[in-house]
């Protein structure tokens, strides 16, 4: 496989004051062009991003399926991120509305986290994904690992992804089944928009624009490609997720251009946080109103009542 852009490596260095003195910290260094990414301590163990690669690697080793489709990087190289098809696709009501996985693998080199393995969603009529959300398979790798300790460690955490998914596909297929009334439309826009986790009303501009689109997005039904999908939870909770990914605006920082602000903002920022409360939203008034089955851990996160 290729490591694309990903082809440099992380230098662990002393830092030193103004003053010559050697610090009791080191920082973290791109060996490409002598970036300064972060400040670790001693016991910081670098993962390469040639791992990210192996990691996945080792799962095509066992299904010939699993193919690298992408890597990047986010802040000149302080996160990292290297995506791998999987194969497991969900087909919404059986209408031809389909949905692809991948697993996106993901480790940071400023010291502020670890190696996150992530079970993503791709719907392929309007190219929107989001996280799916899983029991055991979110977890951290952490960097103090060896690297056969992080590949038998990440075997564990993957050893269940195929019925993680097939419980993201059941539950996705219920979503898809329930016809929204109007009332609870707006309960869950207002939920998501027009309230605070204490359930006060607070609102601005912004956020009124937001609900504007999605409920708009939400309308159109994507050109009513898929009828049997309209006005449903799964109809809304797509409207977010599309929102996100081709209508949402993302605070460029730093050296950032519009680009790698989206893609930062979608995968790891304000969006995938916006679609995963979404999610949990959703579920939560759906399952207090309507009959339907969930797991526990898709209930997390939820407000309480």
């Amino acid at each position: 496989m290729s490591i694309n852009a990903l082809n440099w490596k992380i230098e662990k260095r002393p830092l030193f004051d103004k003053g010559g003195n050697e610090l009791p910290v080191f920082g973290t260094f791109r060996s490409d062009n002598n970036n300064f990414l972060g400040t670790v301590t001693g016991r910081y163990t670098i993962i390469q991003n040639e791992e990210l690669f192996k990691l996945g690697e080792s799962l095509a080793a066992e299904d010939r399926s699993v193919k690298l489709i992408s890597s990047g990087e986010i802040n000149g190289g302080q996160q990292v991120f290297v995506k791998f098809s999987l194969p497991h696709e969900i087909d919404i009501l059986k209408k031809g509305d389909l949905v692809r996985t991948e697993l996106m693998i993901s480790t940071k080199h400023d010291g502020t986290g670890s190696l996150i393995p992530r079970v993503m969603s791709r719907r392929l009529i309007c190219l929107n994904g989001a996280t799916v959300p899983v029991n055991t398979i979110v977890s951290s790798i952490r960097h103090s690992l060896s690297a056969d300790e992080k590949l038998i460690e990440m075997g564990q955490l993957l050893s269940n992804v195929s019925e993680e998914i097939k419980t993201f596909g059941n539950v996705s297929n219920q979503l898809a089944r329930v016809v929204l009334p109007k009332e609870e439309v707006g309960e869950i826009i207002q939920s998501v928009y027009y309230k605070d986790e204490s359930n006060n009303l607070v609102t601005s501009v912004q956020k009124q624009n937001q609900a504007r689109n999605v409920l708009s997005i939400y309308d159109n039904n994507d050109d009513n490609k898929i009828p049997e999908i309209k006005n449903t939870a799964w109809a809304l909770y797509n409207s977010f997720t599309r929102f996100v990914d081709h209508n949402m605006s993302f605070r460029i920082g730093g050296s950032e251009n519009d680009e790698q602000a989206k893609i930062r903002g979608i995968l790891f920022g304000a969006g995938e946080s916006l679609k995963m409360r979404v999610f949990y939203e959703i579920i939560r008034i759906i399952k207090k109103n309507h009959s339907i089955e969930v797991p526990e851990h898709y209930l997390t996160g939820t407000k309480s009542e």
